[in-house]
């Protein structure tokens, strides 16, 4: 369902935004989330005429691209959110960050490590 998947990345994306706001101020969250659509905007063109690319959370428009299925939009914003968490490891370090997302997500234990490498 579009409608709860597009929630789901609004409330994941809004609580990382709130976890790193108080360390990294919000303008340069807002810079870092922007960027970070503008990346995955590579891979998933409709991202940039999705509207978040100029409020970086919000989803509402969407939830009317009725052209995509489930399945690509989820794709889509996850790889917004993991650019963003990319290039902030890229930034500042996985040291500093990777707790900051956890404990916005609340959840344990360490991924991996990034995907792919993302310059900053």
């Amino acid at each position: 369902n579009r409608v709860d998947l597009t929630k789901a990345f609004d409330d994941l994306c809004a609580r990382l935004q709130g976890g790193l706001q108080p360390v990294f101020g919000s303008v340069a969250v807002e810079a870092l989330f922007r960027r970070a659509v503008h990346l995955a905007a590579a891979e998933f063109p409709w991202l940039r005429g999705a509207g978040i690319e100029s409020r970086p959370c919000p989803t509402e428009p969407i939830e009317k691209l009725e052209h995509l299925d489930a399945g690509t939009i989820e794709e889509g914003l996850a790889t917004v959110l993991a650019y963003d968490i990319e290039l902030l490891i890229g930034f500042v370090g996985e040291d500093l960050v990777l707790p900051l997302v956890q404990q916005a997500w609340d959840v344990e234990g360490v991924v991996d490590g990034p995907a792919t490498e993302v310059e900053p």
